[in-house]
């Protein structure tokens, strides 16, 4: 029961935090938490799931399977993060050169 109240309390803090400052300012988010809420809602369906299949346990293969779905997310955020940084840094090399150009 207790770790029920303090989940509770601290997902009611920050629902009640957000939605007082969006009462004032909009609030802007990236598409990339949409995503992110999605994985979780999955992680936590999975570990319901798995808990429930047997005996109210997460067994050996439930684990190595959210285990696995863990290192796929956190592999997809490498590489989103990859292909930002490779877009900005190919923005960067442009804009020089192009100043360069302009220089000569």
């Amino acid at each position: 029961i207790a770790v029920g109240d303090i989940v509770g309390s601290n997902v009611f803090n920050v629902l009640r935090t957000l939605g007082l400052t969006a009462a004032i300012v909009p609030l802007t988010f990236s598409p990339s938490f949409v995503i992110d809420g999605l994985i979780a809602l999955a992680a936590a369906a999975l570990l319901s799931v798995f808990g429930y299949i047997k005996g109210h346990k997460v067994q050996r293969w439930g684990g190595i399977i959210m285990l696995l779905g863990f290192v796929a997310y956190y592999v997809y955020l490498f590489a989103t993060k990859l292909k930002k940084d490779i877009k900005k840094l190919q923005k960067l090399c442009k804009n020089a050169c192009q100043k360069r150009k302009n220089t000569i």
